[in-house]
Parts: structure tokens; sequence; C-alpha cells
């Protein structure tokens, strides 16, 4: 089991508690099997984000000033299924770490006024861990969980200081420390995703946008810092790019539900997607074809090869409505529909199946052409099911047509 790191980073100093990995992923979660994931997070801190507050009782002290934090990192994502998640590692980098915040107050009898004051001098490149990528169960949305602290928890990006503090009669003091206040400020800000047994901060919401699928945050959010609440400027991008799927008919011209979007118009299919959609669903790709869903439900893209597209549907579901532009003659099956025990092929017609997960019972209507429909994981047999006819599959028992 591996072990990570959660980092507590105070303005100064570092404190480290470990906590267990939690089990992996399930297979099948709706992620890409393969992708690249682009991560890039600003922070606006203010003085108070460094420990620059005020002592009480001296109304001449101010503090001015912020330093802005930008990491940046482009990860490569595979699933992994000895860890049962859609996995990557790559270093994190500053690609900005710039500005000073500053604190001064006068002192009775002292001519010269207290200062402290830092600034960034140098920075040092960390790790970010994506732990996985999956779907939001009942969305087409995509879910991120990340360890900016790479896979250690302890491998978190770091900036070197030129500090400076004295006054009031008191000698200047120079020190250069090495902290991670961007790791803190964005662990802060994201503090409510992070998962309940790990260090894993999970961003949600991952929506479909013009090849890939992305969230973005451009905000003001309170962060606290050894007691001290303080506002802080965010602004971080994360998406998502698949390795999708080629040709038209693995494209989606248009996808609704109940009238509405659902938000994967232009997407193309990727290995591992998991596609969602309520009563009324109806999904036309780029070649003509289309999928519609009655009473809505959910199914996965097992694989969408050029001319070869395949999908499962692994719990009940009523009519799955399949209207599949004929093909050239020839060739391998160029659409087919699984459930747990049957699977059913074509190269060009209209069908329907529903599938009954707690009976494991598949039935088929074909509308035109014919469909094999065979048999598969411990169930045996196949039959060739014409226009007009239906067949069923049950358990382990062999395909048999019942009508027609």
């Amino acid at each position: 089991m591996r072990y990570r790191a959660m980092v507590c980073v105070a303005a100064l100093g570092v404190a480290l508690l470990a906590i267990p990995a939690g089990a992996p992923a399930a297979e099948g979660d709706g992620a890409p099997k393969q992708a690249t994931v682009k991560f890039e997070s600003l922070m606006g801190i203010p003085p108070y984000g460094y420990s620059l507050v005020c002592p009480p009782g001296i109304p001449s002290c101010a503090s001015s000033g912020a330093i802005d934090l930008e990491t940046k990192a482009e990860v490569p994502v595979t699933y992994q299924k000895n860890l049962g998640a859609t996995y990557g590692l790559a270093p994190l980098e500053y690609s900005k770490a710039e500005g000073s915040a500053s604190m001064s107050f006068t002192c009775e009898g002292k001519p010269d006024p207290y200062v402290s004051k830092l600034s960034p001098s140098g920075t040092t490149a960390g790790e970010l861990e994506i732990a996985s990528v999956k779907a939001v169960p009942g969305t087409n949305l995509l879910a991120v969980a990340l360890n900016h602290g790479g896979d250690s928890g302890e491998e978190y990006p770091r900036e070197t200081y030129s500090r400076s503090d004295g006054g009031c009669g008191a000698p200047n003091f120079l020190s250069s420390p090495l902290m991670g206040t961007w790791y803190y400020n964005f662990y802060e800000a994201h503090r409510e995703s992070q998962q309940p047994t790990t260090n894993d901060l999970e961003l949600q919401g991952l929506f479909y946008n013009h090849g890939a699928y992305t969230k973005a945050y451009d905000r003001m959010v309170n962060v606290s810092n050894g007691g001290v609440t303080y506002p802080l400027y965010e602004k971080t991008r994360i998406e998502v790019e698949p390795e999708f799927c080629t040709g038209d008919e693995n494209r989606i011209s248009s996808a609704t539900g109940e009238g509405r979007s659902l938000g994967l118009d232009g997407a193309s299919f990727y290995p591992g997607q998991k596609i969602w959609g309520p009563p009324k669903t109806k999904i036309s790709y780029g070649d003509g074809s289309r999928i519609e869903m009655e009473k809505g439900g959910e199914f996965e893209i097992d694989k969408c090869e050029e001319d070869h597209t395949s999908v499962t549907i692994a719990h009940s579901i009523g009519r799955f409505w399949t209207h599949v532009k004929h093909a050239l003659a020839g060739g391998e099956t160029k659409f087919e529909v699984k459930t747990k025990r049957a699977v059913a092929g074509v190269r060009g017609t209209t069908f329907a199946i529903s599938y009954n997960e707690k009976k494991e019972l598949t039935k088929l209507w074909v509308m035109e052409h014919t469909v094999r429909f065979a048999g598969r994981n411990g169930a045996k047999g196949k039959v060739l099911v014409h226009a007009g006819q239906v067949a069923v599959q049950k358990g382990k028992g062999a395909p048999r047509i019942v009508k027609g």
C-alpha cells in the first residue's frame, strides 16, 4: 500500500503528517484510458499569508503588497490496473514568483520604524500526482483527484525568500527562508474537496469544452494561517484531454435528454467513457447513426477503433435503441452492445436492447436487417435475429428467439 503525506506549511516552517492511501478506484469508473492533464494555478498571497500580521494595540501598523505564485504542469495519465485508476506523475514547476509583502509600525521615541519585508528570490520544483481521473456519477462530467505534493505528499514546490526584519532601534536581520506557501494556500483553498482517507484533493465538475474537459476557478477565497484568516486570490485551471477515438462514427454531433443538452456536442468517444442521460435521451453521431434511451440510463464505451465501436450496459436499463448507419459489406462488426452475459453485434441496422441486472436478463428487438446475438462471460451459444424477431438471453443460458 502506498502512503502519502499531508503537508501543513506554516508561515516559516513545515509539519508532516502521514495518512494511508485509500482503496484504489474500481475499474470502469468512466476515466479515459489515456489522457493528458494540464494544470495551472496562480495564488495572489497578501502579507497575512506570511505572518506579517500587525500586533494588537499599535495603530501605526500597516501591511501592504502581495506576492503572486504560479505553478504549472502537464501530466500524461494512463489507466494502471494495479492501482485501479487512471494515474500520472510529472514535475510541478513555478512559472511565476514575483511581488513583495511588508509590514511596518513606528515605535515611541525611536526615529526609524520597524519594518518586515520579503520577496521571492528563487523556486524549487515539486511534483504533481494525478491520483485518479473518473466520471462523476449520474453526469457527463469528470473529476480529478490530485496530490499537489507528489506521490509521497512531500514533493511540493518551494520558494526561497529574501527577508529583512528590523528597526525601532534594533539592527536589521536578513534571512532566506524556504517555504511552501503556494502549496499551503492551494490546500486551504480546496480543503473541502479533500478525500477522507488520503491527502488527495478531488476537483469535480470538469465539463467538455472544445476538445477537453475543463474546470476553472477565478475567485477570492478566505484561508487561515496560524489563527488568522485572510482573503486570497486564486486563478486555477485544470483540464483533461482524453485520447479520443477517430472517425465520424465516434463523434457526437448532438446529445440531448428531456430536451436539454447533455454537454457533449462536438465531443468524440474515448475508451472507458461513461455516458449518462435522463429520460428521452437522444444521441446523434457524425455518420448519421444514433442512440435513444426512452427511460434514460448509462452506458460505457469499451473501445472505439475505426469502424468498430463497442459499448457496455452494466446496470438495468429500459429499451436502449440503436440506429446504426449501414456499413459496407464485409469486415468486422461495426457496432456492438454488451451486457454481462450477452453481446449484440451489427454492421448497420435498427434494434433495441433492455437489460435487467438483477435477473441477468437481456432482451433484443430487431427492426431492420439482422443482428448477431451471442452469449459471453460463461454464457454460450449464438443466434441470428432477423427483422421482426425478439430474442432473450438469461443468466448463463444460451440466447434464443422467442418471437418471430
